[in-house]
């Protein structure tokens, strides 16, 4: 048995020599093919799979192969293509079927995975990996209630994962339940109480419920080991923006835009509100029109208040 690099690069040679007297051979391609992967060549196994299928389509098993080798190489559409041409030859390949799970939740294509995932799961009802990621496909496409039910589903089977207090906390505060999204995350910091991420997800829940003064302080906790995370700096400045904090606001905002923003337009919004109302209109108008060029739309409202002039 081949278990190593060397031996595969061995094998590859006398695919090699076998190919110089049956080129015609699909076989002899695609075992050279599954070489290359084991030395993760994915570019010449792709072309390996490609000879091996125009000699014999019948040889599904290249389709499986080559799908990996597209995913490995980032061509994620042919990846689907292949593996799903393999599924509908072997449709009770459940490794196949995960491989296409996970390769549609990195394609962001949810319905692919959730249908996967659901088959997956309604086979293997214990499997509380297959739940997770379900979970989060379904939350990702916004299926709240279809989530819900199934986190609930696994606190039943799983009482001591904590974790899913968490991921149920998640659930309510995307579907605007913002107490049941407190309660959960309250429950979930008692085994964990210095977690960022529950603490951060707890102060956000406070700013939409309008308790201002109670986020304010957990987002300042938060800022103390993370100075420089340039969206809680964001969502504190806005915090500071309804406590009306002007001039907090328009350092804390900036703070943000200079800390390598990946999505600076909620800065800018917020630093326009604050500059203007500490009475720097030209300045609270340039950053409305930034953060509507970066795709805030929001700030069409500002721009159209108060600097028509400017927009022109």
């Amino acid at each position: 048995m081949l278990d190593s690099a060397g031996n595969y690069s061995e094998a590859v040679k006398c695919y090699n020599k076998a190919l110089e007297f049956r080129p015609d051979a699909a076989v002899i391609w695609y075992n050279r093919g599954v070489c290359y992967m084991q030395l993760k060549k994915y570019g010449l196994a792709v072309v390996d799979f490609n000879k091996a299928l125009y000699l014999d389509s019948s040889l599904v098993d290249a389709y499986f192969n080559r799908s990996l080798a597209y995913r490995y190489t980032g061509n994620y559409q042919f990846a689907l293509s292949d593996i799903s041409t393999y599924i509908s030859q072997f449709p009770e390949d459940f490794n196949a079927i995960e491989s296409r799970a996970l390769l549609a939740i990195e394609m962001k294509d949810y319905q692919t995975a959730a249908t996967d995932l659901e088959l997956l799961l309604a086979s293997f009802t214990s499997n509380t990996e297959y739940a997770l990621l379900l979970e989060d496909v379904y939350i990702q496409s916004k299926r709240y209630t279809d989530a819900l039910v199934l986190i609930q589903d696994q606190m039943q089977r799983n009482p001591q994962y904590n974790f899913l207090y968490l991921n149920r906390a998640y659930v309510h505060y995307h579907s605007g339940n913002y107490d049941k999204s407190v309660d959960d995350v309250n429950t979930f910091l008692i085994q964990e109480p210095t977690n960022s991420e529950a603490l951060k997800l707890k102060a956000d829940d406070y700013f939409f419920l309008k308790r201002f003064q109670e986020a304010s302080f957990l987002y300042q906790d938060l800022l103390q080991n993370d100075s420089v995370n340039a969206n809680l700096l964001a969502d504190y400045g806005h915090c500071l923006l309804q406590m009306q904090d002007y001039k907090a606001a328009d350092s804390i905002l900036t703070k943000s835009i200079r800390a390598k923003n990946d999505a600076p337009a909620y800065a800018y919004l917020g630093r326009g509100i604050a500059r203007n109302n500490l009475g720097m209109g030209n300045l609270a108008c340039e950053d409305w029109w930034k953060s509507y060029k970066l795709g805030e739309n929001s700030a069409t409202e500002y721009l159209n208040k108060n600097c028509a002039q400017q927009k022109q």
